[in-house]
């Protein structure tokens, strides 16, 4: 008798807790769960890469790379990049978005590019003011305070990093050169 009542209380004992252990799970709701995104979702409990961030701002060039080679670096090119930064609008009438980058050489030489730009959650789609091939960037990461995306440019495999600066859009007011902003013109050393 005692063996019966002993198998009976253990099966009670396991049904008991396979059947509330499922109750207590909670539920996975997809969303964008970055709370500095345009569209984030305070429900969401895993993210679904559908986050969309603004791009209006200044960001600083940490790193712009050619064929794996930073245009900063002092030792392989004649006249490599000292500073660069790039600043994203919109047009007065809100329709497009507009950008005007800065770059600044080591000899002090400081040019000036802009035109509109689409971005999506894929890619950054410049279109220079100058009419010069638009530059399709896919996008390799990006979140509210960086931007990181590649693409091919005159032939040579383009790296860029940006880091938001900040709220301001100075540089929208900014000028463009006569002289463009041409990865073909670095030379090396």
């Amino acid at each position: 008798m005692k063996n019966l009542y002993f198998y009976f209380s253990a099966f009670a004992l396991s049904l008991f807790i396979s059947c509330s252990s499922g109750g207590n799970e909670t539920p996975i709701v997809l969303g964008c769960t970055d709370d500095c995104a345009l569209n984030f979702d305070e429900d969401a409990s895993d993210d679904d890469g559908t986050c969309i961030f603004s791009f209006l701002g200044t960001y600083t060039f940490s790193e712009y790379k050619a064929n794996g080679t930073s245009l900063f670096n002092i030792n392989a090119w004649e006249n490599p990049l000292y500073a660069g930064a790039i600043s994203f609008g919109v047009s007065n009438d809100g329709s497009i978005g507009v950008y005007s980058a800065a770059y600044i050489y080591q000899d002090g030489t400081e040019l000036v590019t802009n035109g509109t730009y689409e971005n999506s959650l894929t890619q950054l789609i410049f279109y220079p003011s100058d009419g010069s091939d638009a530059q399709l960037f896919n996008t390799t990461k990006i979140n509210c305070l960086e931007f990181d995306g590649n693409a091919m440019v005159d032939g040579m495999f383009v790296e860029i990093e940006l880091t938001y600066f900040g709220n301001s859009t100075r540089n929208l007011d900014k000028k463009e050169t006569d002289s463009k902003f041409n990865l073909s013109e670095f030379k090396r050393k």
